[in-house]
C-alpha cells in the first residue's frame, strides 16, 4: 500500500525505513554465503558493528543503516 508522503508524518516514515532496512539486513544474513563480515566490508563499516543485529534490541546508528542499505537486496529477494 502506498500513501502520499504528505499524509505520513516524518517520524513515521523514518521509523518505517529503519524497520525495513533492519528486516532486509536480517533476511540477507539468512542467505547462503552472506555474512556479517562480507556485508560490513561492502558497506565500509567494522564487522563488530553488526554484532547482535539478529536480536530485536539491536539499536544501530542511522549512519550504519545508511551505509548498509545500498548493499542489501530488496526484502522480497532476500526472503527467498
Amino acid at each position: 500500500m502506498f500513501l502520499p508522503l504528505q499524509s505520513i508524518s516524518e517520524y513515521a516514515f523514518v521509523r518505517f525505513m529503519v524497520s525495513e532496512t533492519i528486516k532486509r539486513l536480517r533476511a540477507a544474513l539468512n542467505q547462503p554465503g552472506v555474512t556479517r563480515r562480507t556485508l560490513a566490508e561492502k558497506a565500509g563499516i567494522h564487522r563488530n558493528t553488526l554484532i547482535g543485529c539478529q536480536h530485536d534490541d539491536w539499536n544501530p546508528k542511522a549512519s550504519t543503516l545508511m551505509a548498509l542499505e545500498p548493499h542489501l537486496p530488496p526484502l522480497d529477494e532476500a526472503a527467498q
